[in-house]
């Protein structure tokens, strides 16, 4: 019985799932893409000032989550928007942007992998010989839809359209088995989130694709550990690079579309609080 509810259970989420795949995307035909685009790109800010992580230390800003700790926030249903914290980093940061990121797209091979190549985008940009490929097939840890826990490994597999996703210590988990350094800063404040870019560090931000809202709890399962997990459809992972404060827009390293995007910042703090406040640095 049990497993009749498994098979069940994973064909309800190969129609549900919306993590970094749209139907079309995996064609080669720019047009099946260009359906959700907001905007390309203007970018109109300061070149960010380049600070290594190791000068000031890389817990400065927010204290890095243990493995062992990857289920603090399974049983939450959503991290509330905060007006007051949004308007706070506002005041707080600065228009910056982070020039030299490499862009990656991440179709045709990889349909539901935004996560190990928003991760190859910032690894390239602080010096890691790492592409998405290597990152998916041999150090990226895996589990079974309706199995596994996304806080600890990607549900399904980035090659395939049905795969779901992971997030943050999985990534930060997977970069550090590649050999380099990397913090899960999650939960952390959205002004220590612009902050970082500031200082020329690139954030791995979990949001959704084109910034649409949202399903909030659209898939759950209890995981082989009979912990309860809350999956948030349109999942996305993206690499914040720059923000023009002024205009309240975000250039974010997509991809979905293998560019830089430029995204209204108010929608794309909403969405990153809807996607549990989700971020990794690596130095």
């Amino acid at each position: 019985m049990r497993k009749i509810h498994l098979i069940i259970l994973a064909v309800l989420i190969a129609f549900m799932a919306a993590a970094c795949y749209v139907p079309g995307a995996d064609s080669s035909e720019n047009e099946s893409k260009v359906q959700v685009v907001v905007e390309d790109a203007q970018i109109d800010a300061p070149v960010a000032r380049r600070v290594r992580v190791e000068e000031k230390g890389i817990d400065y800003y927010f204290p890095d989550r243990k493995p062992d700790d990857t289920d603090w926030i399974a049983s939450s249903t959503n991290v509330e928007y905060d007006e007051n914290e949004y308007l706070l980093a506002l005041q707080e940061a600065e228009s910056s942007y982070i020039e030299g990121i490499t862009l990656v797209d991440q179709f045709p091979d990889l349909p539901t992998g935004c996560e190990v190549t928003a991760l190859e985008m910032a690894l390239k940009y602080e010096g890691y010989d790492v592409d998405r490929f290597k990152l998916c097939d041999e150090y990226l840890d895996k589990s079974d839809t309706g199995t596994g826990n996304p806080f600890k490994s990607f549900i399904g597999n980035p090659r395939s359209k049905n795969g779901l996703g992971c997030y943050a210590q999985a990534i930060t988990e997977c970069a550090r088995n590649a050999g380099a350094q990397a913090v899960n800063i999650s939960e952390c404040k959205f002004s220590e989130i612009l902050k970082y870019v500031n200082d020329g560090n690139p954030v791995i931000i979990w949001a959704t694709v084109a910034m649409k809202p949202s399903t909030i709890g659209s898939v759950k399962w209890y995981n082989a550990d009979n912990v309860l997990v809350k999956y948030n459809g349109q999942e996305h992972c993206i690499v914040l690079a720059g923000m023009n404060l002024d205009k309240r827009k975000v250039y974010i390293a997509d991809p979905y579309y293998g560019k830089i995007m430029e995204y209204d910042m108010h929608t794309f703090y909403q969405r990153w609080a809807e996607q549990y406040k989700q971020a990794v640095v690596v130095y």
